[in-house]
C-alpha cells in the first residue's frame, strides 16, 4: 500500500508562514535611516525660516491655520498656542532616536502620532508624500528596523519580510494610480498636441524655477519626459520581479530629476528613501560579497631546501 501524500498546508497555514518569514535587516534599516532623515530635514527647514511659532499655531492665537476646528486636532484643546508647536518638537525629536535606531517602534508610534497632529492643524498644507511616510513610519512600528544601521545593544534581529512586500505594494498602488489619473484627467500625456502637461508644469514658476523660455526651447524633450513619466508609473508592477532594480533606477532619475528642477518640498527625497525596498537584491548582494571571508588561500612560506 503506498503512502498517503503529504496535506498541503491551508490558506492559514501558508498566510502565518509568509507572515513569518525574515530576511537580511540592512534594507529595512536603510529605510527607517532615510525617511527619518528627509521627515526631519523638512520640519528642520521650517526652523530655519522661522515658521514653527507662525505656522503651527491658528489664526487666533497670531499664527496662519484657519484650521482650528478640526475636531482631530486635540493639541489645540490641550493649547491653541503651544500645542502646534510641541507637536512639532515631539515629531523632531522622536525622528532623531529612530534615526539613530535606539528605541524605534516607540519613537516612529510617537512620531506618527504627533506628525498627524500637524497635518490635522493645516490640512492644505499635509501632502500626499507627508501620508505616504507616515503610513511607512506606522509599518515600521511594527516591523523591527534596528536590526542594521543601529546604536540598540544586544543581539541583531533579522527584519520581517512582510514589511518590505507590503511596502512595495503600496509603492506599486502610488506609481499607478499617478499615471492612472495623469492619463484620465490629461489624455494630452500620450498625445501630439502642443499642449503638453508636463510643459505647463515645468513652465509654471509656482513650481519651478526654470526660466519658461528655456522651457520653450527644449519643447521636445519635455514631451519625451512627459511620456516616460507615464511609461514608468503604469510599468510599476515590474518592481516585483527581477527587473525590479532596473526600473528602479529609472525612478531614482526621475526623482532627482524633479529635485533639480521643481519646487515640491521633500516630494521627490521622500519617495526615494523608500527605494531601498527596490534595490534588496542587489543590497543583499553587495553586503554578502563585503562580507564573505576571502576565498582564496592564505600565502604559504616557501619551504626550506634540504641539502
Amino acid at each position: 500500500m503506498s503512502p498517503l501524500p503529504p496535506a498541503r498546508p491551508g490558506p492559514w497555514a501558508r498566510w502565518v508562514a509568509f507572515t513569518d518569514r525574515t530576511e537580511h535587516p540592512l534594507p529595512l534599516a536603510l529605510v527607517r535611516v532615510l525617511l527619518s532623515l528627509v521627515v526631519l530635514a523638512d520640519l528642520l527647514n521650517e526652523a530655519a525660516k522661522g515658521m514653527v511659532t507662525r505656522y503651527w499655531r491658528t489664526f487666533d492665537e497670531g499664527g496662519l491655520s484657519l484650521h482650528h476646528k478640526d475636531d482631530l486636532a486635540w493639541v489645540n484643546d490641550l493649547s491653541p498656542q503651544w500645542g502646534g508647536p510641541a507637536a512639532w518638537l515631539v515629531t523632531v525629536l522622536s525622528l532623531c532616536f529612530t534615526a539613530l535606531g535606539v528605541w524605534v517602534r516607540p519613537f516612529f508610534l510617537l512620531a506618527v502620532v504627533a506628525y498627524a497632529q500637524l497635518g490635522h492643524l493645516s490640512p492644505p498644507g499635509d501632502r500626499a508624500i507627508d501620508r505616504l511616510l507616515r503610513t511607512a513610519m506606522l509599518v515600521l512600528v511594527f516591523a523591527p528596523s534596528d536590526g542594521a544601521l543601529s546604536l540598540r545593544r544586544g543581539p541583531r534581529r533579522p527584519a520581517p519580510a512582510w514589511a518590505r512586500v507590503f511596502l512595495l505594494w503600496v509603492l506599486i498602488f502610488v506609481y499607478l494610480n499617478a499615471g492612472v489619473f495623469k492619463i484620465l484627467a490629461a489624455p494630452e500625456w500620450l498625445g501630439h498636441a502642443a499642449d503638453v502637461p508636463l510643459y505647463r508644469i515645468m513652465a509654471d514658476p509656482q513650481s519651478t524655477w526654470l526660466p519658461p523660455e528655456l522651457v520653450a526651447r527644449g519643447h521636445l524633450l519635455v514631451r519625451l519626459g512627459g511620456l516616460l513619466t507615464i511609461v514608468l508609473e503604469l510599468g510599476a508592477p515590474l518592481i516585483l520581479t527581477r527587473f525590479g532594480p532596473w526600473w528602479g533606477l529609472l525612478g531614482i532619475a526621475l526623482h532627482l530629476g524633479i529635485a533639480a528642477v521643481m519646487e515640491l518640498g521633500m516630494f521627490a527625497w521622500g519617495m526615494m528613501s523608500l527605494y531601498p525596498l527596490i534595490f534588496t537584491p542587489w543590497i543583499l548582494r553587495w553586503s554578502a560579497a563585503r562580507t564573505a571571508p576571502d576565498a582564496r588561500p592564505p600565502p604559504q612560506s616557501p619551504t626550506p631546501k634540504t641539502r
